[in-house]
């Protein structure tokens, strides 16, 4: 169901697309639904099911469906209870003479841009935006091939639909702890900033250098008037933060696109923090946010010395669930130790964020705890090898777009498709943040991201076009 939306240019917030953390909850109008994988009943009870929530990540459509995207209820949970309520709908038309659907609800474009069209659902006085599913995709287990050889576009290829872009005001800038950098961004209109979840991060485009950059969201999920990003100064920087650090100032403009969210906290009763560095800030939120429900969490927290420990100050009133490991004075974390990893520990989830030594190391020491368990947001691709039987030339269809393209081994799918003009959003190009992300319709990739967790992988629903190829001579993607 969450492709089937996708194609019809609807987005909305999604989060760990397992079916885990209900954030793309929405109403099930008409028709029913199965699931691929059990769903929780903390996440999805059967009360909800009764009345027509679903989980499109994982719900497949039995038989013709009608869904509604703007439902207002709440869910009767602590963890998703204003998620629904709040949530928008955003489209973009690339085409600036483009109209909206007569049958759309009546937006009207914010004035920072003719480019895009924002419709916040919410006790507005317009008409249900009501989408009807096409007929269910063909999944890779039922062995019915898509119909795609004619290569006809499914979406007028004129018009694309992207995600918030905006351009948002320094309002404050302060040091967090030693070669850190806080900086607090508001609207320079005054108006509510997108509503994000714990985990998620941002683009920042420097237009002058030439450079996108992904920081994480840190400050608190319930302020709509401001976002807080850190950033560390990194000597081995080719320019992001240097000139963050250096150029930008209190009252300087800065373009932002997202937020989005790959590293989203999923709902259990007990969480294991462990953070690295400038790490600690996808962290943050987490913390706050478990400590509001009442779960059980603590936080493992190391860095160089304790003056590069950004945002320190806002940890030290949870006392003794928060423990520091200053490499200067402590050494490395101890993460064999029982207390932190040493001993798998019941209904508890791992969240980890910092330097890809540390990472490898979690990995390494977390090994035997229950599959899983393990939650990681990588700063750097981590060292990815080809799968064996990967081909070097493949076929891509575009099938919104109606465009075959041939991949090379010397090129990227996205960088092919780009110069075919069509307008793929990207950013790390590394396969790293997830901005390049597609919908597979037909073929099976070769995922070479550090994004996609192993069961996403193996169901291989979508790709990561920057860095991913493919096992198969034929890809149908839905760009």
């Amino acid at each position: 169901m969450l492709a089937a939306c996708r194609r019809y240019g609807y987005s909305f917030r999604v989060g760990c697309r397992e079916g885990g953390c209900g954030d793309c909850a929405l109403e099930l109008r008409s028709g029913s639904a199965t699931y691929r994988t059990p769903i929780a009943q903390s996440v999805l009870s059967d009360h909800d099911r009764a009345n027509g929530v679903c989980l499109p990540c994982r719900a497949i459509a039995s038989g013709d469906a009608t869904i509604r995207l703007n439902r207002t209820d709440r869910l009767a949970r602590s963890p998703f209870a204003d998620k629904l309520a709040n949530r928008d709908l955003t489209r973009f038309g690339l085409d600036k003479g483009k109209q909206p659907d007569d049958n759309a609800p009546d937006l009207s474009p914010p004035p920072t841009s003719d480019r895009f069209l924002t419709a916040p659902l919410l006790n507005q006085a317009c008409p249900d935006p009501v989408v009807p599913l096409p007929p269910a995709r063909a999944m890779k287990e039922s062995g019915t091939p898509m119909s795609s050889d004619n290569n006809t576009a499914t979406v007028d290829a004129s018009t694309t639909f992207h995600e918030f872009e905006a351009d948002v005001l320094v309002n404050r800038k302060e040091v967090a702890a030693d070669g850190v950098a806080s900086l607090v961004l508001t609207d320079p209109s005054g108006r509510d900033l997108p509503q994000w979840s714990a985990g998620a991060h941002i683009d920042v485009v420097l237009d002058g250098e030439g450079l996108t950059r992904q920081y994480s969201l840190c400050g608190d999920t319930r302020d709509r008037t401001s976002w807080r990003i850190g950033v560390l100064n990194d000597p081995k920087s080719r320019g992001g933060s240097r000139h963050i650090h250096e150029a930008l100032s209190v009252g300087t403009t800065l373009r932002v696109r997202g937020p989005r969210n790959h590293f989203p906290l999923i709902d259990s009763p007990k969480y294991l923090f462990i953070a690295g560095g400038i790490g600690i800030t996808p962290i943050l939120p987490m913390i706050t946010y478990a400590d509001s429900i009442g779960a059980d969490w603590e936080l493992t927290y190391g860095g160089r010395s304790q003056a590069s420990l950004a945002f320190l100050n806002e940890l030290t009133h949870f006392g003794s669930r928060v423990r520091i490991f200053p490499q200067d004075e402590a050494g490395h974390i101890p993460l064999a130790a029982p207390s932190i990893l040493g001993a798998p520990r019941p209904d508890t989830l791992i969240y980890c964020c910092g330097p890809e030594p540390l990472l490898q190391a979690v990995e390494d020491a977390s090994s035997h705890w229950p599959a899983g368990s393990l939650h990681l947001e990588r700063f750097a691709p981590k060292a990815v090898e080809a799968t064996p039987g990967a081909l070097g030339t493949f076929e891509v269809v575009c099938q919104r777009s109606g465009i075959t393209l041939k991949v090379d081994e010397e090129r990227s799918i996205l960088d092919v498709a780009h110069d075919a003009g069509i307008k793929v959003l990207a950013s790390c190009r590394a396969g790293v943040c997830g901005t390049c992300e597609v919908d597979v319709i037909e073929g099976d990739p070769d995922h070479r991201d550090s994004v996609l967790s192993t069961s996403e992988r193996a169901a291989s629903e979508f790709m990561l076009v920057c860095v991913s190829r493919s096992l198969t001579p034929r890809l149908v993607l839905d760009m």
